[in-house]
């Protein structure tokens, strides 16, 4: 088989249709490209996006974790010192019931000397009127 020959008016118009289909296979290729380099670069921001919050959900769970931290601190010294006041309390109940109970046996005590006392006074007087008697 033979290849026709074209004139050159053939020639240009194949060559210029050549031409064009090249043309318009490369701006297709660039489209594309284009295209792809636009997912690439939305793909990019998006995981840029993501590597931010994740950094950011990270640094809210330290500082929370920081915060626990501080509050279970703050909780167990509050405990201690409420266990510290307790038994401060109980020792100062303690040392007023001590001392009310002391205060009561010194009233009784007085109580049963000024009796004692009264009597001693009575069996005197007796004595001395019954010495008057006597003489």
């Amino acid at each position: 088989m033979s290849i026709p020959k074209l004139s050159p008016a053939e020639n240009k118009n194949k060559m210029s249709q050549n031409s064009n289909h090249a043309t318009e296979e490369n701006f297709r290729v660039k489209m594309e490209v284009m295209k792809d380099n636009e997912k690439y670069k939305a793909q990019e921001e998006k995981n840029n996006f993501l590597l931010e919050l994740e950094q950011i959900k990270t640094s809210n769970i330290a500082e929370m974790n920081d915060f626990r931290k501080q509050m279970d601190e703050l909780r167990a010294s509050y405990e201690r010192e409420l266990t510290s006041h307790h038994s401060t309390r109980e020792s100062f109940l303690e040392q007023c019931n001590r001392a009310d109970n002391l205060d009561s046996a010194l009233r009784r005590s007085k109580a049963e000397r000024q009796i004692s006392d009264e009597k001693a006074q009575k069996a005197i007087q007796e004595s001395a009127e019954m010495a008057v008697l006597l003489a």
